[in-house]
């Protein structure tokens, strides 16, 4: 029996628009552009979460005044922008986007799918000016200036001129930014110190929002919905807490000019990692918050957020009446038809986000969607059927063989997947080990359906060789027979293994997910690596009771991961930290001895002696396992080599690796 969904797929007034379901993608700031105007990239992008059911795009969020362009940094003193990085926030207010978003709009509303654009300025971040003289959250050098009295209301004016824009565009609303940027400085009592009529009290407090409130009002007339996204709580002693929210919300539907409240927690940039948190947090852990204002606002739809990937979930938020519409966006990057296949009964055939922020956190790209970002050229409907079928061979059945197989087989191939072990996966089936991370099996699980349902044949506890394949004589062959640690710890620090990396009490990562190995007391975990593997595995082994240590050659533990994905690196450190783990960056390992690990400061050069260590455990790069595909180049007519078996990276590589592939054969 299929699950029905009585509210998920039910209507909804906000203001003037109805919503055909309780879907929507809330802002953020992937959404493809060139300098800030709209391309025909993020056309597509959008487009295509309407044509996968969506109710209601929140586009943003956008920029409502040129200071504030990401990727510049104002000198007043010089009065001229400065480029500093590549910008991809969209500039609301720069009249060129209109003509995209016109074109977006009208193919949106062809699929019943409302477009909103958000709207905002970063403030004391990025900004360089602030309601009060703060240091700027994302760089303490600066100091953001004191708005004045004049520049206030030229800010008020261009959320205006922004509001403008999106209505000529044919837009049906607009979102007013809160967390962490402008309209949320001059409400919070960290951020505002003022002492004329935009500080002090709250009312005072909020006048600068309720100000841009009326001049959006103003513009949008009654044939556009306004929105307001809304932090609920900074987290913080002193800051806007749930108590003040509250009083916040109902001022907000007491003005009669507010369609829908659109409830988070925490503030940009220092909680980022709150935000939009990582695979580490529970699912739905924003909702006390949406639940809280849904309380004491009557008539204003509420809209939540917060790890919300599940339609069945999202169901029951709306029926418990915690909030009115569910907010997602990592589960619709994952899978732009989530609401179709929900509708439709298909639940297991929606393509699971696992939210480990690989690719999307302003990437351009997703772990387990390939399509992601390349909707133009790879998007719905642009897989077409193979010209000619081909009987197929794929070997290793991780997730670069797994996508390979299912793309060849949907284009009509005679596909046939041969896997070693005595199941599929691949390297997922360790990771998924490592504690917090057993979501990753959720890629797996999705792959392996999808190859049933396009009778894929899968020969499990086969090792190819070159002799099988020449027998066998498919018309393709794909190789994606993985990576392996460098077992020897070879690094390019000494350009050289390890000097005693043969040591029965020296094992690597791998060793531990299997449970092939017997760890002692006392270990040393060397990451050579820098991402969450090696936090990871000393996590998983303080759990088991062991003293352990983290040497990395980086400034910082995880230091690859600090500067790749800050939504890990505070979660992973609490988890750690918390359970005993002891760090040592800037750390090389020299050799080993028996139970001695001779080490070295990287910059100093000064030797660090570590006795009476049970095991070490490496954490170190892998070597592709590409010795088939050696074997067989130049032997078979059509021969490609994907995923680790290519270059060693990570899952996101592979899997988009396999479906080039697949789309190629």
């Amino acid at each position: 029996m299929g699950v029905e969904f009585k509210y998920l797929f039910s209507p909804l007034e906000i203001g003037p628009i109805t919503v055909k379901n309780r879907f929507m993608m809330c802002g953020h700031s992937v959404v493809p552009n060139l300098n800030g105007i709209i391309n025909e990239d993020g056309i597509y992008y959008m487009v295509e979460r309407a044509k996968g059911g969506l109710g209601l795009f929140m586009l943003g969020y956008c920029m409502v005044h040129p200071r504030e362009t990401l990727g510049t940094r104002y000198r007043p003193d010089l009065s001229a922008m400065h480029p500093t990085m590549s910008t991809f926030i969209p500039r609301g207010y720069d009249e060129r986007n209109i003509p995209p978003l016109k074109e977006a709009s009208n193919m949106m509303h062809k699929y019943g799918c409302k477009l909103f654009m958000q709207i905002g300025l970063f403030g004391a971040w990025m900004g360089r000016w602030a309601p009060s003289a703060i240091p700027d959250p994302a760089d303490a050098r600066i100091t953001a200036a004191e708005l004045e009295r004049e520049e206030i209301e030229e800010i008020i004016d261009g959320y205006g001129k922004t509001a403008l824009n999106a209505k000529k565009a044919g837009l049906d609303g607009i979102e007013i930014h809160d967390h962490g940027g402008m309209v949320h400085q001059f409400m919070s009592p960290l951020w505002n110190k003022r002492t004329d009529k935009y500080g002090g009290n709250l009312d005072n407090r909020l006048r600068f929002m309720f100000e841009v409130i009326d001049r959006v009002k103003e513009v949008i007339g009654d044939d556009m919905a306004l929105s307001v996204r809304l932090c609920c709580d900074e987290l913080l002693p002193g800051g806007v807490g749930l108590f003040e929210a509250k009083e916040i919300a109902q001022k907000l539907e007491a003005s009669g000019k507010v369609d829908l409240i659109n409830v988070d927690i925490s503030i940009e940039p220092t909680q980022f990692h709150i935000m939009i948190a990582p695979m580490y947090a529970e699912v739905g852990y924003q909702l006390y918050a949406a639940e809280a204002v849904k309380e004491v606002v009557k008539k204003v739809p509420i809209g939540c957020v917060g790890r919300i990937n599940d339609p069945i979930f999202a169901e029951k938020i709306l029926a418990d009446g915690k909030a009115d519409v569910v907010g997602m966006v990592r589960a619709l990057i994952a899978d732009p038809e989530l609401p179709n296949k929900a509708k439709e009964g298909r639940l297991d055939d929606i393509r699971p986000c696992v939210y480990d922020n690989e690719g999307c956190l302003g990437y351009g790209s997703c772990t387990v969607n390939p399509t992601a970002f390349k909707e133009r050229e790879w998007g719905i409907g642009t897989l077409k059927p193979a010209e000619k079928k081909k009987n197929v061979m794929v070997v290793g059945g991780g997730p670069a063989g797994m996508e390979a197989a299912r793309v060849a087989a949907l284009r009509g191939h005679n596909v046939t997947l041969f896997e070693r072990e005595n199941d599929l996966g691949g390297q997922i089936n360790l990771a998924c080990k490592l504690p917090g991370r057993m979501e990753l099996e959720g890629i797996k699980r999705w792959l392996k359906l999808q190859l049933e349902k396009e009778k894929v044949k899968v020969v499990l506890n086969k090792e190819v060789t070159p002799e099988f394949v020449l027998e066998t004589k498919p018309d393709a062959v794909v190789v994606a027979t993985g990576s392996e640690p460098w077992r020897d710890g070879f690094n390019t620090i000494f350009f050289s293994p390890i000097e005693g990396w043969n040591q029965k009490n020296v094992v690597t990562s791998h060793d531990i997910l299997r449970g092939t190995v017997e760890v002692g007391y006392n270990v040393i975990v060397w990451d050579y690596v820098g991402f969450y593997e090696g936090l990871g595995i000393a996590e998983l082994l303080a759990d088991q009771g062991k003293k352990v240590e983290i040497l990395t050659i980086y400034p910082c533990v995880g230091g690859t991961t600090l500067l790749l994905n800050c939504g890990y690196m505070p979660w992973l450190y609490e988890r750690t930290l918390r359970k005993g783990v002891k760090f040592t960056p800037n750390t090389a390992i020299k050799w080993i001895e028996g139970n001695t690990v001779v080490a070295m400061n990287v910059w100093t050069q000064e030797e660090i002696r570590y006795e009476n260590v049970d095991t070490v455990v490496f954490c170190v790069a892998r070597k592709p396992n590409d010795t088939l595909y050696w074997q067989l180049k130049d032997k078979v007519r059509e021969i490609y080599r994907i995923g680790d078996c290519y270059s060693p990276h990570n899952i996101l590589d592979a899997i988009h690796a396999g479906h080039r592939v697949g789309r190629l054969l």
